[in-house]
């Protein structure tokens, strides 16, 4: 995964004005966290998610304007969902979905444990690195030489 990938999807979870949330709260009263593999299998159970095919948008043609072809999963549990239409397959779509659905319900249920927000805070760790290593190098105002 890039690094703007990750970007993208820091200013996505970070962004939380979905209000209607049934169980917003459920690993942080209990300080419990969900393995990844339980929630993939939380997703792949039929009961727990509403998946549709909807219409896409954007480029690919009359393929992308006429065919359901983007898809659209929802956890009844606590109510996040994710569309996706990058691709022209619906069945790419429904992978990337799938993943994407992991990411943000790992991101709710473990929120700094989750895999994404690891990813994130050693991205943020090294840009701190590289930005105290730069202001070292080209300060010229601490400079003892002077």
């Amino acid at each position: 995964m890039n690094r703007l990938m990750l970007y993208s999807q820091l200013r996505y979870f970070s962004n939380k004005s979905n209000n209607n949330k049934k169980d917003s709260s459920i690993s942080k009263e209990n300080n419990l966290t969900i393995p990844r593999k339980d929630i993939r299998k939380m997703i792949e159970e039929k009961d727990n998610v509403i998946r549709k095919p909807i219409k896409s948008s954007g480029p690919g043609g009359q393929h992308v304007n006429k065919t359901q072809s983007a898809i659209f999963l929802q956890d009844k549990k606590t109510d996040i969902s994710v569309k996706v239409g990058n691709s022209r397959d619906s069945v790419v779509n429904a992978g990337i979905a799938k993943k994407r659905l992991i990411d943000k319900l790992d991101m709710h249920y473990n929120g700094a444990e989750s895999k994404l927000a690891k990813k994130i805070e050693k991205i943020k760790k090294q840009k701190e690195r590289n930005r105290r290593k730069s202001e070292n190098k080209y300060n010229v105002d601490n400079d003892p030489s002077l």
